[in-house]
């Protein structure tokens, strides 16, 4: 299948931006709550202004703050190997030579090492966190680019304010189109990574100093064509007529592409394509607390300067009468026809009450987003029972987006970097497809997963021991559990043994049974 046509492809890019206009409202409040420096929705924002001045209460800001460094810690955490290829379950039937099995581990082990090292030198730990913050609202978008063969690897975060997208089938994104501001000039240097021959008449309009008197708007679309199972990029402008000659938006540059966006969401409602975090989650809750808090505040400020009356000899205007801090309100008298001169008009409410409410909504806000992992240090000692218990439940709490994660980022973000350090002849290509080679995911959530399988042979293998610990060697292959477990468990497999190694240390094994019993048995 051909790239799509232009006309086509415009209705497309039309569509997907409003249904996006459907979730502006919400997006705006969550960011204006949540994360006021990234709110990219609020119209008429320009660089430099100040955010959050209508934030009365940073619950829920510092909550998603916290949350976003927590994910970032456990499942990206600076200088950690979190990602490691590794043979596949059908890796040993696809390789049955056991010394091309043997060669192809050792190029497996130099693929981690240098995307190990790519990724250390590279900005993924910035770009993380941002997106982290957008992932905590409900989706979040990054983008792997090629570098150089200094810096191969280089990581985009883009606001979702700026991205519109749309579903193809099993609530895969198919389609991403982006919006931007720049100067004609900068287009090339910003899209280099991306390839595309770009026409002469492009490049003399874009070089031209008249027209990069001010900046134009380029849009973006990356698009997957099921047909010829292909990615399309595609740049276009609608602010220079003067290219086509007419109305029509100019294609500045079309090319196939990989995979580009990575966009996980944290979960998905029916019928929708962004997702929905625990910020939206937690919305209701924080847009009561805002207010409370803004009453407390009003509040606190009539107490400490309360409004004042004084005696008038005109009738009462109700419109002239004001409730702001020490504001001295005119009226006939205060307190029949002897009170006094000038006097405490007494407001307020109760702050205990509006106080208990605050904390409520505090604490629930604060369970939304996974920031409850350790009791409170006011109140009575809690015993590490309990402290455990709680431990384990933000575990199991922050295990349950993991699956999706995992499928949706950490797994395509592994291929595409892998794709992008063999086309810079850095590695051999290789691809995950879970069967001949697979990923395995290096961070605490999977690692108990995986301990939970040591467990569970270990139980079983003591069951039999009660019985008759003879026929454990016939009932487990007990010289397969030391692989088994160094698999699971992330060891290094240059510090284990091939198997030629092995075999060469079973016949020496065998020669010296036959020479000396007891020497064997030292041996073995």
């Amino acid at each position: 299948m051909a790239p799509l046509p232009l006309d086509i492809l415009t209705q497309r890019m039309e569509r997907a931006w409003r249904r996006k206009d459907f979730w502006s409202s919400q997006l705006t409040e969550a960011y204006a709550l949540a994360t006021p420096s990234r709110n990219m929705f609020q119209q008429g924002r320009t660089p430099g202004d100040t955010q959050g001045e209508l934030l009365y209460d940073g619950t829920l800001q510092n909550a998603t703050s916290n949350l976003a460094n927590k994910l970032q810690a456990e499942y990206f955490s600076s200088f950690s190997k979190f990602l490691r290829v590794v043979p596949g379950v059908a890796f040993e039937s696809a390789v049955e030579n056991i010394e091309q099995r043997e060669q192809i581990q050792k190029e497996i082990n130099q693929v981690n090492a240098v995307h190990e090292a790519a990724m250390e030198i590279s900005n993924f730990d910035q770009a993380v966190g941002e997106m982290l913050i957008d992932y905590s609202v409900g989706t979040g978008f990054m983008m792997p680019r090629k570098g150089t063969r200094d810096r191969p690897l280089e990581y985009l975060a883009v606001n979702p304010a700026h991205i519109a997208m749309s579903e193809g089938p099993n609530s895969e994104i198919w389609e991403y189109y982006r919006k931007h501001k720049l100067y004609p000039r900068l287009v090339q240097a910003t899209w280099e990574s991306m390839g595309g021959e770009y026409s002469d008449k492009w490049v003399k309009w874009a070089e031209d100093e008249e027209n990069n008197a001010q900046r134009i708007t380029v849009e973006e679309a990356i698009y997957f064509s099921r047909e010829d199972d292909t990615w399309y990029f595609v740049l276009l402008c609608d602010d220079a007529p003067e290219l086509n000659g007419s109305e029509e938006k100019y294609k500045i540059v079309e090319t196939k592409v990989g995979k580009t966006w990575l966009s996980p969401r944290w979960m998905l409602e029916a019928g929708e394509v962004w997702g929905r975090g625990p910020v939206l989650q937690a919305l209701p809750e924080a847009r009561v607390l805002n207010e409370i808090k803004k009453l407390l505040l009003q509040n606190a400020s009539v107490s400490l300067f309360p409004p004042m009356t004084a005696v008038d000899d005109v009738d009462f205007n109700p419109a002239m009468f004001s409730f702001e801090p020490a504001y001295i309100n005119m009226v006939s008298r205060n307190g029949g026809p002897l009170g006094a001169a000038i006097q405490k008009l007494d407001v307020g409410g109760d702050l205990r009450m509006g106080q208990f409410i605050f904390q409520e909504i505090q604490a629930n806000i604060k369970k939304i987003m996974l920031d409850d992992n350790l009791p409170s240090l006011a109140g009575a000692v809690h015993t590490p029972t309990e402290i455990m218990e709680r431990k384990r439940e933000l575990q199991q709490n922050k295990a349950a987006p993991f699956g999706r994660l995992a499928k949706e980022f950490m797994r395509p973000l592994a291929q595409s970097n892998l794709n992008i350090l063999a086309e810079l002849k850095l590695i051999k290509p290789i691809k995950l497809d879970g069967l001949v080679f697979d990923l395995q995911i290096m961070n605490p959530t999977a690692q108990i997963q995986r301990e939970e399988k040591i467990i569970d042979l270990e139980r079983s293998m003591e069951v039999v021991a009660k019985i008759n610990p003879a026929i454990i060697p016939m009932a487990y292959r007990v010289e397969h559990i030391p692989q088994w477990t160094a698999d699971l468990l992330g060891v290094n497999p240059e510090l284990l043994r091939t198997s030629a190694e092995v075999k060469k240390m079973q016949e020496m094994a065998a020669q010296a049974q036959q020479q000396n019993p007891e020497v064997a048995a030292s041996v073995n």
